[in-house]
């Protein structure tokens, strides 16, 4: 992959994983690839999705630094969007609500594509239109403490696309 001057934010299909001296390199649908290096703090979490999501054939959520390594990777999620709305609490974030993965997520203003984001949930919103979201694979952001003294821990968005590429799963629907 020749490297970039900005990070890259997708969704996409991982479609062949080669294990090299400490680096796992990862190619997908669209011909990019990305280096997952042994040294990375989550590698073991990251393992996790790109074998099963690899496995499974569905996409994921995948976030690349200028030079193509991963930052982030987290398995992506066919879903209708209920709505978005500003955080009440939190101007700064806005709370996603879909209709079939979790109930809550959080976009963040400080997100790089934050505009298309929101625009895509935004005209999702309330329609049959579904769309692939994929959250950061540790990342929460804590909302207000609720009225049983609990703080909610929402997903944070690491990236939403209009669905267009087909999953192709390999054993159903998935969960």
């Amino acid at each position: 992959m020749t490297a970039t001057s900005t990070l890259i934010y997708d969704v996409q299909r991982i479609v062949d994983v080669q294990r090299l001296d400490g680096v796992v390199r990862i190619t997908f649908h669209n011909g990019q690839i990305g280096q997952l290096s042994a040294e990375h703090p989550n590698f073991e979490i990251l393992m996790i999705h790109v074998e099963s999501e690899l496995r499974e054939r569905y996409p994921v959520g995948v976030f690349l630094d200028a030079t193509g390594h991963v930052v982030d990777l987290c398995g992506a999620h066919e879903t209708a969007v209920q709505s978005i709305k500003e955080d009440p609490e939190d101007r700064n974030s806005f709370l996603a609500r879909f209709w079939g993965y979790s109930p809550v997520c959080c976009l963040s203003r400080d997100h790089p594509e934050f505009e298309r984001i929101h625009a895509t949930l935004v005209e999702a919103a309330g329609t049959q239109h579904r769309v692939w979201v994929a959250t950061h694979s540790t990342e929460r952001v804590e909302g207000p403490v609720d009225e049983e003294g609990f703080i909610p821990a929402y997903p944070k968005i690491l990236d939403v696309r209009p669905v267009e590429l087909p999953a192709e799963p390999s054993n159903g629907a998935r969960p």
